[in-house]
């Protein structure tokens, strides 16, 4: 039932943005609704807090007058300028009550500050020493200082030979700075550490691998970078070993029993290298799974270990989060809300979705859900109970997804939300945030109040096009009655006498000319009871 007046609704007091980049900028929405009577003047939407810089509200841009029933959409920018997170206040004020609803978000560097990874020396005869250089890469909007150089001990064949200062070393906003490490091996073998570079933001890993060897066995180059090779598909590469010793040498492998490196010919991981004689060994890369990976083989038996570093990354496909909208409309008792799921940002060939599979929740007292179409791809609905919908929407590109009908019931609720409890389907480790629809009914509302102990009953009021009432009920069989219209201030506007009861369903017609729009009751008496619900005339 709608109250008298005009009644602000904001469903939700919370927008969260998540993470944006500084620089960037990200929009959200929310509703505000009239849900009582008459019309509802709100003002300008502002913001408060001493954070609201980084927020701008899009629209409205001034007052609005809200009808009864009614609603507007409120959008919201988030465009941080410096680092953090921040939340501001939206004060919502009208004739028909006040809120004010919360917003934050999270400002994120564009780019890490330093670019780390893995430096790998390759093979080394031992008594020698190699240098091996990285470029440390700062990629944010302020100074990056490294502070120290962690888990490198005296007697490591690991040692590095840029000396950090008391007061650290600056690598500038977009800049990188040189940082150098030797090997000087003792043993034959791998040898392998991870160093800790402190800096004044956060700590970073560098990986430092090499092996120890003989110099009478020379493998050609130490070390092999794939690059980027995408998903169903590989890459070939080669290596040559030279033999100098006086006695053959076998090519072993244990790196050839990885998925990810496998050797060009299966008959060449059991190569014998004769003596003074050279060998040229293919390799191949085939991604299975996203990301960086790396190997060694250990190329040599009999005669020590040589060791050849084989690298390559798969493209890391960046993760997402897609919002998924349900428009909000409007319809009149018995007419058709069509609401509109639309996905952001918009389904690319790239994102791998094979289908959509969204689970809705409505009061199926108020809303059917009559049919779901797509543009992009069929739709499939199930109904695995009484006001769920599950629709299976297939993927593809576009943000529209799909525009669902809903006819509108009578009922006792004009505000009617569509809920989306489940959204499945998406990438693995996607997040999806639900922007939930509303149905808002307008003209006649149905009180759906129980009738216990009443022996009449009012089974529905429905409002003609010709401005006219009819009312379904039903007394008993030899009684008589009156069926009247009152005012929400309680004043009786128009009156009835009835025919005498059957105990069966029947049926009588009422003129509501003249009546403004607004809030009235229809009231049946009848034998002793009285059965109120209330109508809403819209004009």
């Amino acid at each position: 039932m709608q109250s008298a007046g005009p009644v602000l609704d904001v469903p939700g007091n919370f927008i969260d943005f998540g993470r944006v980049p500084r620089g960037g900028s990200a929009r959200d929405s929310f509703i505000v609704a009239n849900v009582g009577t008459g019309t509802l003047h709100l003002q300008a939407p502002y913001l408060i807090g001493g954070s609201r810089g980084d927020y701008r509200i899009i629209a409205p841009a001034g007052d609005v007058a809200l009808p009864s029933s009614r609603f507007i959409r409120v959008i919201v920018e988030y465009a941080p300028v410096d680092s953090g997170c921040v939340s501001a206040g939206i004060v919502l004020r009208s004739d028909g009550g006040s809120d004010t609803l919360i917003v934050t978000g999270c400002a994120v560097d564009t780019a890490p500050p330093v670019i780390y990874g893995l430096i790998w020396f390759g093979g080394v005869p031992i008594g020698q020493c190699t240098d091996r250089t990285v470029n440390l890469y700062n990629g944010g909007d302020t100074a990056v200082v490294i502070r120290a150089l962690t888990d490198l001990s005296p007697g490591d064949p690991f040692i590095a030979t840029t000396v950090i200062p008391p007061e650290g070393i600056t690598i500038p906003p977009r800049s990188f700075v040189p940082f150098s490490f030797r090997f000087c091996p003792t043993t034959l073998g791998l040898a392998g550490v991870v160093v800790h570079l402190v800096t004044s933001s956060e700590i970073f890993e560098i990986s430092l691998f090499g092996t120890g060897g003989s110099p009478q066995v020379v493998i050609d180059p130490a070390e092999i970078d794939f690059g980027d090779v995408p998903f169903g598909s590989h890459r070939d590469s080669s290596f040559t070993i030279h033999n100098y010793t006086a006695s053959p040498v076998t090519l072993g492998g244990q790196g050839f029993s990885l998925p990810v490196f496998s050797p060009g010919a299966p008959a060449q991981s059991g190569l014998v290298i004769p003596a003074g004689d050279s060998a040229v060994v293919r390799v191949r890369f085939t991604p299975d799974a996203p990301g960086s990976d790396y190997t060694g083989i250990d190329t040599l038996q009999g005669i020590g270990p040589g060791y050849l570093l084989l690298r390559g990354t798969s493209p890391i496909r960046a993760l997402k989060s897609w919002t998924i909208w349900l428009d909000s409309n409007t319809a009149r008792v018995g007419g058709i809300a069509r609401l509109r799921l639309r996905i952001e940002p918009p389904l690319g060939a790239g994102d791998g979705v094979a289908g959509l599979r969204v689970r809705l929740r409505y009061d199926s007292t108020a809303l059917f859900l009559r049919s779901a179409t797509s543009s992009v791809a069929g739709v499939a609905v199930e109904h695995p109970s009484d006001g769920i919908a599950e629709l299976t929407i297939g993927g593809g590109p576009g943000g529209d997804l799909a525009d669902l009908d809903f006819l509108g019931l009578a009922t006792g609720h004009e505000v009617n939300s569509v809920v989306m409890e489940s959204v499945t389907g998406l990438p693995p480790g996607d997040t999806v945030v639900p922007g939930n629809g509303r149905v808002l009914l307008e003209g006649c509302i149905i009180g759906h109040v129980p009738q216990l102990g009443l022996r009449i009953a009012v089974h529905a009021v429905r409002l003609d096009p010709d401005g006219s009432v009819a009312v379904d009920y039903a007394a008993p069989a030899g009684s008589r009655g009156v069926v009247r219209v009152v005012s929400a201030a309680g004043r009786e506007l128009l009156r009835r006498t009835l025919e005498e009861g059957t105990g069966e369903e029947a049926h009588v017609r009422l003129s509501l000319a003249g009546l403004p729009g607004g809030l009235y009751f229809v009231a049946l008496v009848a034998a002793g009871d009285q059965s109120v619900v209330p109508m809403v005339l819209s004009r």
